[in-house]
């Protein structure tokens, strides 16, 4: 009764604010500005220690020429907006601004809606959106291929999309790289299976690739925060592994990946690589800072690393650019599936019951997350058009095909060769907008779409005068190689992710998964140095027992209620 008279609320709210904002006659949605007369929206946002002032921000002047509103914004303290909008919701509301710009997530937001403190937009999704749709183009996507994961448990969307997509991101996490030097020497390939990955790694713990006559080489290293990577990545060749253990099977049905044979197979191939010396124990124990010290030591001994790439070594270090990544190892029964962790859209956008003008405020946001929108909001606004010089293009082209013995254009446009494809937007890129205070852009804070295609022109085409320019766009495009080789292996079906639970199996989620997660993990890594014999039946069959003791089960018939809501 008390979500009913609520949603009551919310409704009575949405029909009066929604008269109020016709009232203001705005235009036809795609049309600028959005508003014929000036109104003003307050915008509740958390200070970004990045931007200046967002009043006098050179991004908010521009939205305000460009939507013909006024923005107030409400500043709330660096990490406090979760607190100060929590007492807000408690004391009734009065004090919310008309939008809040930020990062929700659904369990976040499902109380403030349920109490008629911030509205539904699923009609407006439907009938005023128009600006995603030329971003989200760039990648192929169509809006419904992200708003799915929007939706709440009610069937109602809370929120204007944020989408930040990278297929770096999207790999990284199953990634180990290869020093390229030792590879060359030992006249190997970099492994693409779990066989040449052996056979590699046995290579360079027994050829002596540094050449000093020591046996000091280590084949595989990492760090404790590195180990989810190598456990992705030795274990998906076996069984497919994510973030979260689920499986789904071409019925639809959820399970997990921890609890079956091909996960013990997975664990016995792990297990032999400790074994015989090829993986490093101290990657339990040790942190990434140790890691690097050892990566950076002038007499080299590491032959491979588990992380999402060698940033973690200094810049002025030459050996931080002579790695190449594997995000991939096809399997012993001759299968190969890349994984990956596809980009999820995020809350970022909200509209309160105070809000007077819910249509123009929609529509605002929603031009937040158009093209032209969203790259300023990413690179900062300049009124100038990058311009390619055709002397240096083709200075580019040559230092590819000569030095890096890539070919750039194919590697990032296929066929596409001219160069209107590498002006990187339709304003200029500000070199230093990124990690200094500055006041030209929102620094990518509440609504935006940034596609892997949008970042990729970002991409400069101006000469390379030192050495350490060249090694790190030789480092950049050999791993934008690897990424492609990744992306045409990836199986979109196998992934389990963005599931919205209801408040009950959010709770069983919470109360027994997390646990269970933390037990796997622990049992995994004593497996892989011997602790465990995986070859003792009694103890693998104590290990599934102690999770169906920890309400697996449970958590399993959560998942799929989850997954079918989202995929019905």
């Amino acid at each position: 009764m008390r979500k009913l008279l609520c949603m009551l609320l919310a409704t009575m709210l949405l029909l009066s604010a929604g008269a109020s904002a016709l009232a203001e006659e705005h235009n036809a949605p795609g049309t600028l500005p959005i508003v014929n007369e000036k109104i003003k929206l307050t915008v509740g946002v958390e200070q970004n220690a990045m931007v200046e002032d967002f009043e006098t921000n050179k991004m908010t002047l521009w939205l305000e020429e460009q939507t013909g509103i006024d923005l107030e914004f409400v500043i709330y303290p660096n990490g406090e907006i979760s607190t100060k909008l929590e007492l807000a919701v408690a004391a009734g509301g009065s004090e919310l601004p008309d939008v809040i710009i930020g990062s929700f997530s659904q369990a976040q937001i499902m109380p403030w809606a349920e109490a008629g403190m911030i509205l539904p937009v699923t009609e407006y999704y439907k009938t005023l959106s128009v600006w995603p749709q030329e971003a989200l183009a760039t990648d192929g996507l169509e809006l419904e291929d992200v708003l799915k994961y929007m939706i709440s448990y009610d069937g109602e969307i809370y929120g204007v999309l944020r989408y930040i997509g990278a297929s770096n991101n999207e790999h990284n996490t199953y990634r180990l790289n290869f020093y390229v030097p030792w590879l060359e020497a030992l006249n190997l390939e970099k492994p693409k299976t779990l066989q040449d990955l052996y056979d590699v790694l046995v290579a360079i713990r027994d050829k002596d690739p540094n050449g000093n006559g020591i046996k000091d080489e280590i084949p595989l290293t990492g760090y404790t925060g590195s180990i989810a990577n190598l456990r992705k990545a030795l274990m998906t060749p076996f069984i497919y592994t994510q973030n979260e253990y689920w499986t789904v099977d071409e019925e639809g049905k959820i399970g997990v990946c921890f609890n079956t044979d091909e996960w013990r197979e997975g664990l016995r191939f792990v297990r032999k690589l400790f074994a015989e010396g090829l993986a490093d124990p101290a990657m339990f124990t040790q942190d990434q800072n140790a890691m690097t010290v050892t990566l950076s030591q002038e007499e080299h001994v590491v032959g491979a690393f588990c992380r999402i790439s060698s940033s973690c070594m200094s810049s002025t270090d030459p050996k931080r650019y002579e790695w190449d990544r594997q995000q991939f190892f096809t399997g012993f029964d001759g299968n190969t599936v890349a994984g990956y962790v596809p980009t999820m859209p995020v809350i970022s956008g909200l509209i309160t019951l105070n809000c007077k003008n819910p249509e123009a405020a929609f529509m605002f946001l929603d031009y937040l997350s158009g093209y032209d929108a969203s790259l300023v909001s990413r690179i900062g606004f300049s009124e100038e058009i990058t311009e390619v010089n055709e002397e240096d293009y083709q200075y580019f082209l040559d230092f590819w095909a000569n030095e890096a013995k890539y070919n750039y254009p194919e590697i990032f446009y296929g066929d596409k060769t001219h160069p209107e494809y590498l002006p990187m937007n339709r304003y200029a890129y500000d070199q230093t907008y990124w990690g200094n205070l500055q006041n030209t852009g929102w620094q990518q804070t509440g609504p935006c779409i940034i596609t892997q295609a949008m970042t990729d022109w970002f991409s400069s085409a101006s000469k390379m005068e030192s050495e350490q320019q060249k090694l790190n766009y030789v480092d950049q495009y050999r791993a934008r190689h690897s990424l492609l080789e990744a992306v045409a292996l990836r199986d979109p079906s196998k992934v389990v992710a963005g599931l919205v639970y209801t408040e009950d199996e959010q709770t069983v989620i919470a109360d027994y998964y997390a646990e269970i997660k933390t037990f796997v993990e622990t049992t995994w890594a004593a497996y892989a140095v011997g602790t465990l014999d995986i070859e003792d039946d009694k103890a693998w069959n104590d290990y599934i027992a102690q999770l169906d003791r920890m309400h697996l089960e449970e958590c399993i018939e959560a998942a799929q209620a989850a997954y079918d809501r989202q995929n019905q």
